[in-house]
């Protein structure tokens, strides 16, 4: 299998400019392997070639290179260099990965989640929200802007906000934690 080329991960760390692309979850058998969550709009067939990942430890983004990233209809399972128990794995469990900006061309459509604009906002608990008008990025994460009984709600793109995104329905599924809409809009 051919990786992509190293270079971008090295300006990466340089540079400090990355792009949320997912989360690690649980660790699956004995072998340090981890279950992980991208981004729904990540192109899987690029997403098969990464040399590496950037995860974040303490708000430093710390590479680790993949040494198997295995995908399947429900999961995506990822094996990473140095990481080779159970134990080191759960240490990566919830943590956010990054890639370098400069990949974020190779991985996602042009703009990333910018083919979302438009689409319909639903929580599971709230009900309809209203549509995303504009993505925002601030430093490495993307928000929906959603027009909100008059108001500018902002969502982060990812987990654990982001339950589902359907295509062919033109919606996005959320779960806003308790008290988020009222702090978001006061």
């Amino acid at each position: 299998m051919n990786r992509t080329c190293l270079e971008p991960f090295y300006q990466a760390i340089q540079t400090e400019q990355y792009v949320l692309v997912g989360a690690f979850k649980k660790p699956i058998g004995n072998q340090g392997a981890i279950v992980a969550h991208f981004s729904p709009l990540l192109q899987e067939e690029a997403l098969a070639t990464l040399p590496a990942l950037f995860v974040e430890r303490m708000q430093v983004k710390v590479p680790y290179r993949v040494k198997e990233l295995a995908l399947t209809n429900s999961k995506t399972v990822v094996a990473l260099a140095g990481v080779q128990t159970k134990t080191e794995a759960y240490q990566l469990s919830s943590l956010p990965i990054f890639l370098p900006t400069s990949l974020s061309t190779t991985f996602f459509p042009p703009r990333p989640y910018g083919a979302l604009i438009g689409f319909l906002v639903e929580d599971v608990q709230l009900g309809t929200l209203g549509n995303i008008q504009e993505i925002q990025s601030i430093r490495d994460q993307y928000l929906f802007e959603v027009a909100f009984q008059g108001k500018v709600l902002l969502i982060p793109c990812g987990a654990p906000f982001v339950l589902q995104t359907d295509v062919k329905r033109k919606t996005v599924v959320v779960a806003l934690p308790e008290g988020y809409l009222e702090a978001m809009l006061a």
